[in-house]
């Protein structure tokens, strides 16, 4: 089947089955984000040449004859094809199909393409090594260099590009972006240099676009511009940032970073009472716009609010899963997945709602759920642990959405494990090397190396290897990823092995580029406080899972919580609690 045509039919199949039609039914979106998930996986490793092995998927769609939704489900073979899937969806015939599977066909084998283990490793890991420590130093003397510039000029704070770098080449305009901007502020008259005491600075380099900031416009034609939480964003380019500084408007910033700290400094005092009340382990929610942390805080009083009623509801139960508070009006009040250990709740999902839920069954199959999250979690980060300490590598992380339940990680780690001896043995010194257990071979920006979960020792794969040499030779784009580690920490703002794994650079992949579903991690974002986002695809996404998009949230105040339906029996196990 042509190119154009397997489009077109996607296209068709996407259109039945895209989680944002199903809001009103958590768990048929939630089965059709996780099947698109694994679908993703599997068309990206046709697309690089791997057979991608076999998968079933369970979909649901609508069927007004039915009188509401019915399951489709299709097995894909594990050479690559999609015709399966259309064929289920009713969008080609048997002749169609019978045509395709002989083409692509189910046979398994590798037919030829790389995968090279031994001799790539042999190869990559030398360079690999001296690009990471070429990357850590780089980190090192931007980290040094902000410090240094926000005490001099006593900024509030001082944030240069991405988050994180994905590769040298983005660090060194990041360092570049330091000295211009450090110039223009020492050429600043006394009086104009001391008004931009004590607020936040965003700088970008004109090389780099500044994905994500405010006023995109004002930033092109180098003018600056005020965010709606005091941050002074400025395109650090030697010939206008002078008059930039001098242009924008201090005395808004400094109103704006104000009443952008009360709030946050709100959320940390509402989440250890909320934390308490709720029974839960943690409450998060995302600080990075002054519009998440207002309606947290609204919505945190009027949980608190009731705090009498909710205790004599929940008691003392104790949940072993966390809260993520967040605005995305597209998804149900309350969601949870049976992969992930996060409870999500929208800002403006009344108190009864969540009580109901927290007294009911729903939280019980939740805790369980959160439990064995974490139990996986333990498992896998025990086993990466022995791999690093068998190689003597300096980091070994997961990247790898080919399963979402880990089991893939798990299984690739251990047959690195059993064979060390055999690796080792044949030249390859991984000493201070970092590993990233994926779905394919690959020498990141950082240093880090990926491996494939079911590699192969004995295969030889040119193919490999020029893909390889074409993908070293620029170092990959820059941007920051969306949390590449288990959850859990994939991204505080700290320099945690999953952050630096998350903002690797892939050619061709964009932050949307995965279907929505699951968690990357308990935390992702740049908040200064603790924040999570819901993850929209599967733990590795290159422009990052950490620009990786974050849901779109409404930009309105969090209105008062809706009423909840007021069954018998739920007004009788919860009395006195309103809304």
């Amino acid at each position: 089947m042509d190119a154009d045509k397997s489009k077109r039919l996607m296209r068709q199949v996407m259109k039945q089955v895209h989680p944002d039609l199903f809001t009103e039914h958590a768990t048929q979106r939630v089965q059709n984000s996780e099947s698109l998930k694994a679908l993703n996986a599997y068309v990206e490793r046709m697309g690089r040449g791997y057979p991608p092995g076999a998968l079933h998927l369970d979909f649901w769609v609508r069927e007004p004859s039915a009188g509401g939704l019915v399951p489709v489900s299709a097995d894909l073979p594990p050479g690559g094809a999609l015709e399966p899937l259309f064929f289920c969806f009713g969008l080609i015939t048997e002749e169609e199909l019978s045509a395709g599977l002989s083409r692509g066909g189910g046979g398994g084998s590798r037919g030829g393409v790389d995968t090279g283990f031994i001799t790539w490793l042999r190869d990559t890991v030398g360079e690999a090594v001296a690009l990471a420590e070429r990357h850590e130093d780089l980190k090192t003397r931007i980290r040094e260099a902000r410090a240094d510039i926000e005490h001099r000029h006593g900024l509030g704070a001082l944030q240069v590009g991405s988050e994180f770098s994905a590769n040298p080449a983005e660090q060194q305009r990041q360092l570049e972006a330091l000295r211009v901007l450090d110039a223009a502020l020492e050429s600043l008259p006394p009086d104009a240099a001391a008004a931009l005491a004590g607020l936040p600075i965003c700088a970008h380099h004109p090389d780099a676009p500044a994905a994500g900031a405010p006023a995109l416009e004002e930033l092109a034609e180098g003018r600056g511009c005020v965010a709606d939480d005091g941050v002074l964003h400025v395109i650090a380019d030697r010939h206008s940032l002078r008059d930039a500084l001098l242009t924008l408007d201090l005395d808004r910033a400094r109103v704006l970073a104000r009443v952008s700290l009360f709030w946050q400094r709100r959320v940390r005092e509402l989440t250890p009472a909320l934390v308490q009340l709720l029974g839960v382990q943690n409450v998060w929610c995302d600080t990075r716009t002054e519009q998440n942390s207002q309606n947290f805080v609204i919505w945190a009083g009027y949980i608190l609010e009731q705090r009498e009623d909710i205790e004599r509801a929940v008691g003392p139960r104790r949940f072993t899963f966390s809260l993520l508070v967040h605005s995305d009006a597209t998804s149900p009040a309350i969601d949870f997945s049976v992969r992930s250990s996060i409870l999500q709740v929208r800002s403006d999902c009344p108190p009864r709602q969540l009580v109901e839920f927290l007294t009911s069954d729903g939280s019980s199959a939740a805790d369980e759920a959160a439990s064995a999250v974490r139990s996986g979690q333990a498992e896998e980060q025990a086993l990466l642990e022995a791999v690093r300490a068998a190689f003597g590598a300096k980091h070994v992380v997961r990247v790898c959405g080919a399963s979402s339940d880990g089991s893939d990680v798990l299984a690739g780690a251990r047959r690195l494990l059993e064979n060390a001896e055999a690796i080792k043995g044949s030249g390859v010194d991984l000493s201070g090397a970092s590993l990233a257990i994926d779905d394919c071979y690959e020498v990141w920006g950082s240093g880090f190396i990926s491996i494939p979960y079911d590699f192969d020792l004995r295969d030889l794969q040119p193919q490999l290897t020029r893909l390889l040499a074409a993908g070293d030779g620029g170092g990959g784009g820059g941007g920051g990823g969306e949390g590449a580690a288990a959850e859990g920490g994939a991204g505080r703002r700290h320099d945690t092995v999953a952050a630096a794994a998350a903002a690797r650079a892939r050619p061709g992949r964009g932050a949307a580029g995965e279907a929505a579903g699951g968690w990357a991690g308990a935390c992702r974002g740049g908040g200064a406080l603790c924040v999570a986002a819901r993850r929209r695809p599967p733990a590795r996404a290159a422009a990052a899972r950490a620009a990786a998009a974050l849901p779109r949230v409404r930009a309105v105040a969090a209105p008062a919580p809706r009423p909840a339906a007021r069954g018998a029996a739920s007004a009788a196990r919860l009395p006195g609690l309103r809304f």
